[in-house]
């Protein structure tokens, strides 16, 4: 099975996990956020194309969620005003420790980060990736010209 198919069977159930958490628990529960998450860790950015079944799948995303899809796991290392760069934590890099870590954070309606969580990536490089993305600033995000507050993703990526 190619490594599209993989995706597009992934997407599948997660589109049945947006609707069924929502049924379920609702719109604005962790259950919807870990569902997220989820998808995030397993079908990264980088596994994702610019292909007609992503756009399908955004668009069924978009139906099942209404507005809270604005509230996914968009990824917001390009919309920051001001990202810290994370130091590489000693013990990782004495430990050859290296990949991906995304962040879930919650930015108020100032751009303030007011919560950062490891969702997925090593531990230790979570810890200090959680520590930078607070420090990150964003632009206000409007809905009706009233700012809101808003969740995403920070990706940030270990190299030794």
């Amino acid at each position: 099975m190619s490594a599209l198919n993989e995706v597009e069977k992934a997407n599948e159930f997660y589109l049945k996990s947006y609707a069924l958490a929502i049924k379920k628990f609702g719109r604005e529960t962790i259950e919807l956020e870990q569902v997220e998450d989820s998808r995030s860790c397993l079908i990264p950015p980088s596994r994702r194309t610019n292909s007609e079944s992503e756009r399908a799948f955004i668009d069924a995303r978009k139906k099942i969620l209404g507005e809270n899809d604005e509230q996914g796991a968009r990824i917001l290392n390009g919309k920051a005003k001001s990202l810290p760069l994370v130091p590489y934590p000693f013990e990782a890099k004495s430990r050859r420790i290296s990949g991906m870590v995304s962040v879930r954070v919650k930015i108020d309606e100032q751009g303030n980060v007011i919560e950062a969580r490891t969702i997925c990536g090593h531990p230790i490089l979570g810890k200090a990736s959680e520590q930078a993305a607070r420090g990150a600033k964003f632009a206000p995000t409007l809905r009706d010209g009233k700012p809101i507050k808003v969740s995403g993703v920070i990706v940030y990526n270990f190299v030794p």
